[in-house]
Parts: structure tokens; sequence; C-alpha cells
């Protein structure tokens, strides 16, 4: 299905139902290819090509195009909106991991598909015919997929600058480079929030930084990561080399214990940040606008209901598109608990964000740690 699926790719042709991760295995032929799908059909179906006899000779790529197709179905199938799933031992899951979104295997197969469909239009036409019908599909080809790539060609031509665009407007941020060694983002994550912009921003100053887009994260260390930053949240302790941003998550436990007598916690060109001994340091400008903290919190109207999963549950849950985990949060997979969906605490926060949930711990009236918290 994934070759006759646009996904916003087509004027002309319409999207058909998918469901979540199709994107992995995403290898729409385009209108003009598959123009040439029913040529290259016509011309094999009348003979005389010598597909056949060119197949033959390729044994071994013919076996890697089957077995790379084969596993990038997985054991989870789905055509369009249906979806049915197999059980495979954990070894073999384990082993298959390695290669991770298994519906990038597919896209060897899929060049392999484009090769062959121009093999065929060529080898069953005349040069001159196999010249128009090529023109032909390239034209349609450009004009239809229009409406996909003219999207990326507008958020990739950028004018051209002396210097890469940044949030980080602020005169503080100048100022903090040289009073800190890290930026660090919280809570550790892999892909976080405008990773680029900061990465971008340590790197122009020198500074180490854990905003990153990593292929590989060991979960071991991820986990570490996360449980020295629940620390540090649960005591107020921050590293003194340090400037921290937060992210949501971050903030709600932060607020309930920051120090600031001694430390900045504003929120700044958009940021959340926080910077120890901000205010104890004697040539750190003291300009930032301060609000309580509690102010940075998100509120609701009575009778607003049906938030989203946004903290993490030590049995269950990281933000998540939907009641299937699928975010790749260490050991944390399949349907979610029924008690994820129901919240205790009536006093608990939620804005109307998508996959936003805030408790508010900080004010006393509920206790929260790194391992607790409600769907409201």
């Amino acid at each position: 299905m994934t070759l006759i699926t646009p996904v916003t790719w087509s004027y002309l042709l319409k999207d058909l139902p998918g469901a979540l991760g199709d994107g992995e295995g995403y290898g729409f032929l385009g209108l003009g290819l598959l123009f040439l799908a029913i040529c290259a059909l016509v011309g094999w179906l009348q003979g005389n090509t010598g597909f056949g006899a060119a197949l033959r000779k390729r044994p071994l790529l013919l076996l890697a195009l089957a077995c790379l197709g084969i596993f990038s179905l997985s054991n989870h199938i789905a055509i369009g909106s249906l979806e049915f799933t197999y059980p495979l031992p954990a070894v073999v899951i384990k082993i298959a991991n390695i290669f991770r979104a298994s519906g990038r295997m597919f896209w060897p197969v899929y060049y392999a598909v484009i090769l062959t469909i121009i093999f065929l239009v060529i080898r069953a036409n005349r040069p001159r015919t196999a010249t128009y019908l090529l023109t032909i599909a390239l034209l349609l080809q450009v004009m239809d997929t229009h409406s996909g790539w003219s999207i990326i060609r507008k958020r990739l031509m950028v004018e051209p600058a002396s210097e890469w665009a940044t949030p980080f407007v602020d005169p503080f941020w100048k100022s903090a480079v040289s009073h800190y060694r890290k930026v660090r983002w919280v809570v550790p994550q892999n892909l976080s929030p405008a990773w680029m912009h900061v990465a971008a921003f340590a790197g122009k100053y020198g500074l180490s930084t854990d905003a990153v887009y990593l292929g590989r994260m060991d979960l071991k260390q991820w986990g570490q990561a996360d449980q020295k930053a629940s620390r540090a949240f649960a005591t107020g302790q921050y590293d003194a080399d340090s400037l921290y941003l937060l992210d949501n998550r971050a903030l709600l436990q932060a607020v309930a214990t920051v120090n600031t007598q001694t430390d900045l916690f504003a929120r700044i060109d958009g940021f959340t940040v926080l910077a120890p001994g901000w205010k104890q340091c004697a040539d750190c400008p003291q300009l930032i606008a301060q609000v309580p903290p509690t102010d940075f919190l998100p509120t609701i109207e009575p009778g607003q209901k049906n938030c989203s999963i946004w903290v993490v549950m030590e049995r269950c849950c990281w933000p998540t598109a939907g009641p299937i985990l699928n975010s790749g949060a260490p050991g944390l997979r399949g349907p979610l608990p029924k008690w994820c969906f129901e919240c205790p605490h009536p006093r608990a926060r939620c804005d109307l964000k998508p996959w936003r949930f805030y408790l508010p711990a900080m004010l006393g009236k509920v206790p929260l740690s790194a391992s607790t918290a409600y769907q409201h």
C-alpha cells in the first residue's frame, strides 16, 4: 500500500487510511512512476524484455531484496487502517531491534521497483516511444508531487545570512556563557524540543550540551541521567557549572524546590531557564523580570477535562500519541494499563494542548515524584 499512498505528495491521488508509524516505510512512487508502471506492465506482458533472464543472473540480489521486503513488514502489519500482529520470540525481537524501524528496510526494494519500471519501459518500446513515455512521466511526477516537495523547499530555502538564525536573542545568554560551561536540557531526552538551536548555541560558545539528536542511545545511561535530574529537582541542588533549560515535566518538579533567593528561574526567549547561583554573582546582570515560579504553571477552567499524558509513570507512560505506547521509552511498550486513565486527585491541573499534562505538587496539594503521574 505504501507505493500508492501519497500522504500529501499528490494533488490528484487521495491519501489512504493509515496507522501509527506508517511514515517509517514511506515509499510513494508518484503519479509519473505509476503511469510508467502501467506502461511497464503492458510491455512485460508482451514479452521480449529480457527481464526474466536479468533476474536469473542476479539470484543473490533477488534474495536480498526479498529478505528486506519481508523484514520491512515486521510482525505488526497494517493494510490501510486494518492492523494485525503476530508474536515473535523475545530473542528475535532483540536482534531485529538492532535495525530499529523495520519499515526503512523497504527503501532498497522501493529503489529496485523504480529501476525495474524504467528497465521494462525502455526494453519494451522503441527508443523514441520510450523517450516520450519517460518525458511524460517526468512532467507528471514533478507537477503532481509539487504538493509535497514545495513545502520542504520553502522550509529549507532560507535567505543567505552570515549567522545561523537563533531564538537566543536576549542579552542574558551572552552573559550566561561566561559563567557556565554546560547547557543542559532537562529532563534528559533524545531529540528534545529546540535541540538544534540549543546545540548550535552551545557550539558557538564552546559549551558542552546534552541537547542532541542521536541515532542510538544507551538506555541504562539515559535512565541514570534521568534519575540524576530527578534528584536535583527533589533537593533543589543543581550543578553550579550548568545552565538548565526545562521542559514541562522538569518545570513541574523544579518549581517545588527552586531557591529563588540564589537561583534565577525565569522565562527567556520562550525557554524556561534555571541558572544556579545567578543572583549571588556580583557581575551577572540582574535585568530579568522576576515572577513567582508558580506563575509558570498552566491553569484549567472549571469543567475542562480530557487532558493527555505527559509525565512519566513508573509502570506506564512516556509522551505518546495515543493509548498504544510508541515512544521508544526504555522498557515501555504496549497498551496502557487502565489505571493510567484514572485521576485520583481532583485538583490536578491540565491544559488543553495535545499531549500535555501537569500536576501541581509544588502547591503542596498533591505529592509528586519522578515516577508518579495521572491522566485527568
